[in-house]
């Protein structure tokens, strides 16, 4: 909780912090997603492969922090 804190003070921001798994089920919940649906025919591949980086910098910014 006070590195959060110390982290959104420097304006670093991201989703909030959970106990013990952190992101990690909203992660693999974006990643489940995201193979469900036919792929793209284009170079952008990023929501594809890495969904909660995708998702999260458009939330939070370039510079977000995960649990």
């Amino acid at each position: 909780m006070r590195m959060e804190k110390c982290l959104r003070d420097q304006g670093i921001t991201g989703p909030p912090y959970q106990l013990l798994y952190g992101n990690t089920k909203q992660i693999f919940r974006w990643m489940k997603k995201a193979q469900a649906k036919p792929m793209e025919i284009s170079h952008h591949t990023l929501s594809r492969i890495l969904p909660f980086d995708h998702q999260a910098a458009k939330d939070y910014g370039k510079r977000f922090v995960s649990w």
